[in-house]
């Protein structure tokens, strides 16, 4: 309680961690937002189990989150290229601006540094070639990728704007 006597609300950028049930199939660098988890934070900018990951929407830059991978929650024989199951606990980590993260790109594309990238569907990032209609960027390219790249090639570092 402040010195007003009202509840003053943890901003979602002071928090930094949310653990919850995955609404659909994800693999780890895939782009999530959450529901059902605003009970109670804790002093560690953890937020309290009870959030649903939803796979973020194309062009959607607000509360988004970004699934990690975490050694407790996964078995040796898993690799990030293992989709983690509907229903399956997950944790994430909210994006801020300056952070570095592995994002998934929805296909194969040119990426060089500096290249600005947009929240496609299914919580992934497509490049932003600046044709009318495109999603406002939400992070820059710091590696590279070809046009030819599949699989784990897909992933690339990028910074949040």
């Amino acid at each position: 309680m402040s010195r007003f006597k009202t509840v003053v609300p943890v901003p979602l950028g002071e928090i930094r961690r949310i653990e919850g049930k995955l609404g659909a199939t994800a693999l780890a660098g895939q782009l999530l937002t959450a529901s059902d988890s605003f009970a109670a934070g804790n002093s560690y900018h953890a937020q309290s189990d009870g959030a649903t990951f939803a796979l973020n929407t194309a062009g959607n830059a607000l509360g988004v989150l970004i699934l990690v991978e975490q050694e407790d929650m996964v078995t040796a024989a898993d690799a990030i290229t293992v989709a983690r199951p509907i229903n399956t606990w997950g944790r994430a980590h909210v994006l801020k601006a300056g952070e570095e993260a592995t994002v998934i790109l929805t296909a194969a594309a040119t990426i060089a540094a500096g290249d600005k990238l947009a929240p496609a569907a299914d919580g992934k990032v497509v490049k932003v070639t600046g044709a009318t209609g495109e999603a406002d960027p939400m992070f820059t390219a710091i590696e590279t990728a070809t046009a030819g790249a599949t699989g784990d090639a897909l992933r690339i570092l990028a910074r949040v704007l």
